[in-house]
């Protein structure tokens, strides 16, 4: 999945990702920042503050569809 580094202060790397979340009764996105959910729709707001891992083995229970979004 891709990802982007953005250099936020001195000498600190931010990994940040936008991932694109597709269910059959909507379509949502999750910004994780250093591996952890900062940003979310509002349908899947619960999903703040979850790992990565969590998020991507959450939509796999639920067979939602995860890609990374550009």
């Amino acid at each position: 999945m891709g990802s982007a580094m953005l250099q936020e202060g001195a000498g600190w790397a931010v990994n940040e990702e936008l991932l694109s979340i597709d269910a059959p009764h909507f379509n949502a996105g999750v910004v994780i920042r250093n591996g952890i959910v900062v940003r979310s729709a509002p349908i899947i707001r619960r999903m703040v503050g979850w790992h990565k891992a969590r998020v991507l083995s959450y939509c796999q229970r639920m067979g939602w569809r995860v890609e990374a979004a550009e």
